[in-house]
């Protein structure tokens, strides 16, 4: 999958300043995401021990939890959509002078090559992958990157939090990714 995805990075030509900017806020959309969770469990926590008497709780930190909260959810918004002006229109631009590059060389190939080979057949696998790379590859490549981000993020939450869930949680990782690796290396045996 990796293979893949730098395949993709490279497919995006000029294009990839946009993408490397999109994962930057993708990056910080990840920690405003997982911020206000933490933050509503670390509230929680002062209000058990509120509740247990170990220490009082200062009625101010709700108001400042809560407006920390809000500002995460903005935060949330401003990078999801820094992100997506940036990555969502590379595959269709790339896309676009792929078709174009594909055009011109299909001008250039031998009469007899389409006496050979049907028009349509040529059109509709071209058609085909391009269209996959150009709807997909750009959310393939945020998934894969964000998904490692978000990963990294939860853990070291967990790890500020309680560092034996931190533990549980890399891991349930180490066990996903040896599951991972089995489904790719079957994959690759299938492909042909």
């Amino acid at each position: 999958m990796l293979k893949a995805l730098k395949r993709i990075i490279a497919w995006t030509g000029p294009y990839r300043r946009n993408l490397y900017l999109g994962c930057v806020c993708s990056f910080f959309m990840t920690w405003a995401t997982a911020a206000p969770v933490m933050l509503a469990a670390w509230m929680l926590a002062q209000v058990v021990d509120d509740a247990r008497g170990v220490s009082t709780l200062d009625p101010s930190a709700v108001w400042l939890s809560l407006a920390a909260i809000v500002a995460c959810i903005a935060a949330r918004f401003a990078f999801s959509y820094g992100k997506n002006r940036l990555q969502e229109s590379i595959g269709y631009e790339v896309a676009a002078q792929e078709r174009i590059d594909l055009g011109n060389v299909l001008k250039r190939v031998p009469l007899g090559y389409f006496a050979q080979n049907k028009t349509g057949d040529i059109l509709a696998t071209a058609t085909t992958e391009l269209d996959v790379l150009e709807l997909q590859g750009m959310k393939m490549v945020d998934a894969v990157i964000n998904g490692y981000v978000n990963l990294a993020a939860i853990v070291w939450f967990l790890f500020v939090l309680s560092p034996p869930a931190a533990l549980a949680a890399v891991a349930g990782t180490a066990v996903s990714c040896l599951a991972l690796a089995s489904v790719n290396r079957a994959s690759q045996r299938l492909t042909p």
